[in-house]
């Protein structure tokens, strides 16, 4: 709910989705987070994978073509993972293709 606080979002009007199907059969969003008069966004959280099964779940999800997709405005990763590639998608919010 941090960014929900930071951007001043009001909590009631923010729509929270769990397993959220990203248009393609078999494959869903952890989490979608969709702010009134905001974008949507992601929130993938993922414990326990190995780096290559990490980054390889994401690419599945993530390089898709999609509605769902493009109607998001980024993917925030929870993980516990330490490897430098992916500090990068845990530090910080990673921008969508449009």
């Amino acid at each position: 709910f941090k960014p929900i606080v930071e951007n001043k979002t009001n909590s009631a009007t923010c729509g929270i989705d769990r397993e959220y199907y990203l248009g393609v059969p078999k494959t869903f969003a952890d989490i979608r987070i969709g702010p009134a008069n905001e974008p949507d966004y992601f929130v993938e959280v993922k414990f326990g994978y190995s780096d290559s099964r990490l980054l390889d779940t994401l690419r599945r999800k993530y390089s898709l073509d999609t509605p769902q997709i493009h109607a998001a405005s980024k993917l925030l990763l929870v993980t516990n993972q330490l490897n430098d590639e992916l500090c990068v998608w845990r530090c910080k919010p990673i921008q969508l293709p449009q």
